[in-house]
C-alpha cells in the first residue's frame, strides 16, 4: 500500500483511498487530496506467514476469514483512521472486490455452497472476461447460477467493508453529522449480455448502478427515488449538502428539477479487442467502436463511431434484447429528438495519464491483469 503526502496524518483533512488502477496519481486523481493511498491485491492485511499460521487470530480481530482480497480490507482499515479527532474531513474510497474473477470470504458464499459448489469446483469455474464471445462459451445452467452467487458474495463482502466505516463513524460520534454517499461506477454482465465483465456495451446492466445517500436532517431516511441521475450529479449534491461557501443548488440528484435525460460514453477497449482476435480467433470488428448514448425514463438511443444506431424501449424491454432500429426501421417517436440532442452535446472526456507522473510497475501490472494494457 502506497501513500503520497508530506503532511502529518492527523493534520490532514482530505483523504483518497483507491484499489482501482485507473484512479491513481498517475492519472492525476490525487489533485486536492492531502493524502492519497493506493492499495491492491498485492497488499495483505497481515504478512503472509501470519495469515497462514494464525487464521483464527486474524478472523477474531478483523471479523472476516483469512482471505486475499482486492485491497479493500486494508484500505477500509486505513480509511477509518481518517476519522480520528474532531476536524472536518473528506474521505474518498474506491473498492474493487466486485470485479472478475469474483471471489469472497467463505462466510459470504453460503448460497454458492448450498448449490453444491465446493472450493475445488469453484476454482475450476471459467471466469474469463471474454467468456460468451466464442461459440459455445456462453454460461448457462449451473455455471450461470454459480457466477451470480459468486458476484452476490463479492458485493456482500463490499457491503461488509463499508459497514466497518459506518461502525467507525458511529464509534467516533460522527455518523449523524457525516454525509455518506455510496455509488457504483458500473454494473456487471452476469448472463444479461455477452461477455462477462463490464465491457463492449452500454446496456443498463452496466449503467444502472446503486446510489445511496445518508445525510441526517437533509435527506429523509428510507426515502427512495426513481428519477434519472448521473454520477456527474454527485459532486454538486455533496457540496450543497455540506453547505460549503459558494455552493449552488443540490442539482438533479437532490433538487426539485429532475433530469429529462442522461448521457453516457464508452471508449473501445483496444487491448481487449486484440485478446478477442488473438486468444479466441474471433473477428473483433463488431465491437471495434466507441459508443455514445442518451436515455430518458423509457427510451434509449445509442450511436457507434462505426455508424451503427440502436434504440430500445426500456419499459417493454428492460434487458434491451430488441433493437427498435434493426433492419433500417425508423423507430418510435422520440428517437429523432434524442439523436439530435446527443449530436449537439459536448465532446467526450478522454482519460489521460498525468504527463509528469510515470506509471508505476504496480499500476501497469494491475491494468495488464484487467486486460487494459499489454
Amino acid at each position: 500500500m502506497r501513500s503520497a503526502s508530506g503532511v502529518p496524518y492527523l493534520c490532514r483533512s482530505t483523504f483518497g483511498f483507491s484499489a482501482n488502477p485507473w484512479i491513481t496519481p498517475e492519472f492525476a486523481f490525487d489533485q486536492g487530496f492531502e493524502a492519497f493511498t493506493i492499495g491492491g491485491s498485492f497488499t495483505k492485511p497481515l504478512v503472509p506467514w501470519s495469515v497462514r499460521w494464525l487464521p483464527a487470530l486474524y478472523a477474531r480481530f478483523e471479523g472476516v476469514d483469512a482471505f486475499e482480497d482486492a485491497g479493500g480490507l486494508a484500505l477500509t482499515g486505513a480509511a477509518t483512521r481518517a476519522f480520528a479527532g474532531e476536524r472536518p474531513v473528506f474521505v474518498f474510497l474506491n473498492l474493487m472486490e466486485a470485479h472478475l474473477p469474483y471471489h469472497a470470504p467463505e462466510r459470504f458464499l453460503g448460497a454458492l455452497r448450498r448449490r453444491g459448489w465446493d472450493e475445488g469446483r469453484t476454482s475450476r469455474l471459467d471466469q474469463s472476461p471474454l467468456r460468451g464471445l466464442a461459440p459455445g462459451s456462453v454460461p448457462s445452467g449451473d455455471d450461470l447460477e454459480a457466477l451470480r452467487a459468486l458476484y452476490d458474495g463479492a458485493v456482500a463482502y463490499d457491503d461488509f467493508l463499508l459497514g466497518r466505516i459506518v461502525t467507525r463513524l458511529a464509534e467516533a460520534g460522527r455518523l449523524d453529522r457525516t454525509i455518506v454517499v455510496v455509488v457504483g461506477d458500473h454494473g456487471e454482465n452476469v448472463g444479461e449480455h455477452p461477455p462477462l465483465d463490464h465491457q463492449l456495451g452500454v446496456w443498463d446492466s452496466l449503467l444502472h448502478v446503486p446510489l445511496l445517500v445518508r445525510a441526517p436532517g437533509r435527506v429523509p431516511a428510507g426515502a427512495s427515488r426513481t428519477r434519472l441521475v448521473s454520477i456527474a450529479d454527485v459532486p454538486a449534491a455533496l457540496v450543497a449538502l455540506a453547505g460549503l461557501p459558494g455552493a449552488g443548488g443540490p442539482g438533479p440528484m437532490l433538487g426539485d428539477t429532475p433530469r429529462e435525460a442522461v448521457q453516457f460514453s464508452y471508449v473501445r477497449p483496444r487491448e481487449m479487442l486484440d485478446r478477442i482476435r488473438d486468444r479466441l480467433h474471433v473477428d473483433p470488428t463488431p465491437w471495434d467502436r466507441d459508443l455514445d448514448g442518451i436515455r430518458t425514463e423509457g427510451l434509449k438511443y445509442v450511436v457507434g463511431s462505426d455508424g451503427t444506431r440502436e434504440a430500445y424501449d426500456l419499459a417493454a424491454d428492460p434487458l434491451e434484447r430488441v433493437d427498435l432500429l434493426a433492419g433500417g426501421r425508423p423507430g418510435p417517436p422520440g428517437v429523432a429528438g434524442l439523436a439530435a440532442r446527443l449530436a449537439a452535446s459536448a465532446p467526450r472526456v478522454v482519460l489521460r495519464r498525468h504527463p509528469e507522473t510515470p506509471m508505476s510497475d504496480e499500476t501497469r501490472e494491475k491494468l495488464r491483469s484487467l486486460g487494459y494494457v499489454r
